[in-house]
């Protein structure tokens, strides 16, 4: 492995009632994955983002009574995904501006995504490629070894 490489894949998800509290709930848990694993600032925050239109738009449209949200680090890209068991379609934005805007907001916060209908429902998609300076800090082989030569577990003195 290459120093300063991510890890091939770490993945996570969760289930969620489809509620008012859900794009919340979804957002808090993507924080803290992400936080977990070293991606923070600015991709962080628009990848909160993907994942509060992803969820808002299951709530709303799919008339399922669960959501699931799966997040997955692979190499360099984000994947993220909605699935329900509800058949949702995108709608063109409200001339008011309140609503209908979500889907065009992942596609300016993502790389790629989409919606799809599956025989169980439908499953929102999104992937957002780190940058180079945004790819979770690994740290050198000599960065973890403390000045005895042994391990710095963070412990203090033995």
């Amino acid at each position: 492995m290459e120093i300063g490489s991510p890890p091939a894949r770490r993945s996570a998800a969760c289930a969620l009632r489809c509620s008012n509290e859900a794009p919340r709930q979804a957002r808090g848990f993507t924080r803290a994955v992400l936080g977990h694993w070293g991606v923070t600032g600015q991709a962080e925050y628009e990848i909160r983002v993907i994942v509060s239109e992803l969820v808002t738009n299951s709530v709303v449209h799919s008339a399922s009574e669960s959501t699931s949200l799966t997040i997955t680090l692979l190499g360099r890209t984000v994947c993220l995904e909605v699935r329900d068991t509800g058949t949702w379609r995108e709608h063109k934005p409200d001339p008011s501006g309140e609503r209908g805007r979500g889907l065009s907001l992942v596609r300016q916060q993502a790389t790629t995504s989409g919606v799809q209908r599956t025989l169980d429902g439908t499953r929102a998609w999104a992937q957002r490629v780190l940058t180079d300076d945004e790819l979770p800090h690994q740290p050198r082989s000599d960065e973890t070894q403390d000045q005895r030569g042994g391990r710095d577990d963070g412990g203090g003195t033995s």
